[in-house]
């Protein structure tokens, strides 16, 4: 038997590194036992990597504070639902899982619908500005799943704390970032590099393009959105060995991770700022 740690004393990263690599290297039974809580960006590549392997996991475990397997219950851990349409009513919003290709027109109205999910757990949830900020995110990150990703599945889960702060994990099970500029001809030495291009708007549309310096992965002007002064909030983005990280106020940050995730996870957190703010300016 085997154990998977959430809410461990460990940094999130090292965690979710060394839960990645129990469910990626262990033959027998999985189990989950936890000391506080679990969180998206810790659960939900996981999950992910537990459903692209087959394999099973127990979540009734005697160190498991009931509020932890409730949870874990709620949000339909390890399988997710394939439609976020969840009760409103319900603090906590299930893990949304998409089966590609099949689903691929699907699969910004799921995201859509989970963005209006996240606005209804607020006080916030009619107001313009913020559902078109989270439709802008959503539907940035999803479109990069579609045209790049090679993915077989898509993962979402979000999560609203007490004091008013929002985290949401998106994963991916495809090519990464590294292959599939390598796809196109475009080689890097290292994951870190080839993020680190992505990042800053090299695109795999730019090989043979008219436009060399047509812009790819549109992730530069939703991490802007993310981290700029009203949302406050953080960017993180996992591609095989690599992590980017940009928080509010700070210069962005690209290290190793010890554990190499073949397509791309990806964590946000924000706060909703309680007045209009314009969007666009961050963009173009």
């Amino acid at each position: 038997m085997s154990n998977l740690t959430f809410g461990s004393q460990l940094k999130s990263l090292t965690e979710l590194a060394s839960n990645l690599s129990a469910v990626s290297e262990v033959r027998d039974n999985l189990q989950v036992v936890s000391s506080t809580w679990g969180r998206p960006s810790t659960i939900l590549p996981v999950c992910a990597l537990l459903t692209v392997l087959n394999k099973q996991v127990g979540i009734e475990h005697q160190s498991n504070k009931s509020e932890f397997v409730s949870y874990l219950k709620i949000i339909k851990f390890p399988v997710g639902v394939g439609s976020p349409n969840y009760s409103q009513a319900k603090s906590y919003l299930p893990i949304a899982r998409v089966t590609l290709p099949e689903r691929n027109e699907e699969l910004n109205q799921v995201a859509g619908e989970y963005g209006k999910l996240i606005l209804s757990q607020t006080e916030f949830g009619d107001r313009s500005d913020l559902i078109t900020a989270i439709h802008y995110l959503f539907g940035e990150m999803t479109t990069n799943v579609v045209e790049h990703a090679r993915a077989s599945n898509y993962w979402l889960l979000a999560q609203k704390w007490k004091n008013g702060w929002i985290e949401f994990c998106i994963v991916d099970d495809g090519m990464g970032i590294r292959n599939r500029f390598a796809e196109e001809g475009i080689l890097y030495a290292s994951d870190k590099e080839a993020v680190t291009e992505a990042i800053q708007g090299t695109s795999v549309k730019s090989n043979g393009s008219e436009n060399p310096s047509e812009r790819g992965y549109g992730l530069g002007s939703s991490i802007k959105v993310l981290t700029g002064s009203e949302f406050q909030g953080s960017f993180a983005l996992i591609s095989g060995e690599a992590v980017y990280t940009k928080k509010h106020g700070q210069e962005p940050e690209i290290v190793g991770f010890p554990f190499s995730w073949p397509g791309v996870i990806i964590v946000g957190r924000l706060k909703f700022p309680s007045e209009s703010f314009d969007m666009y300016k961050y963009l173009g």
